[in-house]
Parts: C-alpha cells; structure tokens; sequence
C-alpha cells in the first residue's frame, strides 16, 4: 500500500490557504472595529503571510501562548469567561487548521448537534424543536456542563483527533496549542486541561469533544 501523502500540511504551508485564514479572521470585524494589531498586519499582508507560509514549512513557526483575560458571564453574577487573546500569526494558523479539519471531522457529527456548525446554530435549533412539537412530541429535557471549555480532557479530544489526522506536523501543531497554555498579568497558567475560549480552533474541538456523548445518547434513547 502506498504511503499517504500528507496533503492537509501542503495545503497549510501554502500562502493562498492562509490568506483565505486571513480574510475569516478579518471577517469577525467590521471595519471601523478592526484592532490596529490587525491593521498593522493587514498592510503587509503579502509580506507577511509569506514568511509565515515559510515559517510553517520550514518547521520553525513557534506558536505563542495567548493573553487570557476574564469577562462577565452573561447572566450569570459574579461569574466569568476565561477569554484567549491571540496574536495574528496564531490566529491565521488556528484558522487555517480549522478550514482544513472541520470537513474532516464534521461527517462525524450527528444531525442533532447544532453548536458552532455550518448551516447550524440556534435557529436551526429552534426549527427542529418546533418540528418535533409540530409532530406531537412535548417533553424535553435541558442540562448545561460546568465550564465546558476549561475541562475538557485533551488526552482523550486528542486520541479522537489521531482516529482522523495522520500528518505529524499537522498533529504536532494541534497538540502544541492544546498544551501552550496562556499569560495572565505576565505569569504563564495552564491548568492541564480544557481548550482556548477565544481560539477559532476550539468550536471544532469541542464538538468532537462531545461528539461520542451525542451518539450515547442517540443509542440510549433507541434502546
């Protein structure tokens, strides 16, 4: 059998790939809201996306920990969110592994999960709920997970991701931001698990963290 050719990091290492990162990462944005770290790299773009196109080729691209900051939790009083503030190398390239892996990993989610998918979301949602009591369907059940993000168990979201992605480099890149962990008033914390609020990677992981709960209870209710 011949050996696979590693095509995801190809298409990483490529500068029109990560000028399409670019553009998502601009896209958060409108214009007048743009931060100047953004700006800034936005008039070198070319140049720019071209050494970090040769960064990551050349395997000497060194992701950085991220800035962490905590902001109030909607609804929730004297609580916060742990948000990631990262720098625009990273973005690109946690972007970048998102447009590559999220075809891969989304023909293993199952219909009814809605959170952070394309052509999902809470709409969505809301019109399959409504089908269902269209269909004569009434009881419902809801359940939140305590800090979600901050306690996923990476060594078993990063087992689940090697069952897909073969390419070390491409391994290598996502197991390091799973681990970098994050500055907080210049001291580094990692706390040893869960994954970047703030990451544009992280949607996609934490639906494949949840991904074998939702097919639990798929099976669960059919038995």
């Amino acid at each position: 059998m011949a050996p696979r050719k590693p095509h995801l990091f190809q298409r990483l290492t490529n500068p029109q790939e990560l000028e399409h990162a670019w553009l998502d990462v601009l896209a958060h944005y409108t214009k007048d809201r743009v931060p100047q770290e953004l700006r800034d790299f936005d008039r070198k773009r070319g140049a720019e996306l071209r050494r970090l196109a040769a960064a990551l080729r050349e395997r000497t691209f060194l992701p950085e920990p991220a800035s962490l900051i905590f902001l109030p939790k909607s609804g929730h009083a004297g609580e916060h969110r742990p948000i990631a503030l990262i720098r625009p190398d990273d973005r690109i390239v946690l972007t970048a592994l998102n447009r590559l892996l999220a075809p891969l990993f989304e023909r293993q989610f199952l219909p009814n999960s809605f959170a952070y998918r394309p052509a999902k979301g809470a709409w969505a949602a809301i019109e399959r709920v409504t089908k269902c009591l269209s269909q004569g369907l009434i009881h419902s059940a809801s359940g939140d997970i305590d800090d979600f993000f901050t306690n996923i168990d990476r060594s078993h979201l990063f087992c689940d991701i090697r069952r897909t992605i073969f390419e070390e480099p491409i391994l290598e890149l996502v197991e390091t931001y799973l681990h970098i962990g994050a500055t907080c008033e210049l001291d580094w914390v990692d706390s040893g698990r869960g994954v970047a609020q703030g990451s544009p990677l992280s949607p996609l992981l934490s639906n494949l963290a949840l991904a074998g709960f939702d097919r639990f209870l798929v099976q669960s209710a059919v038995e």
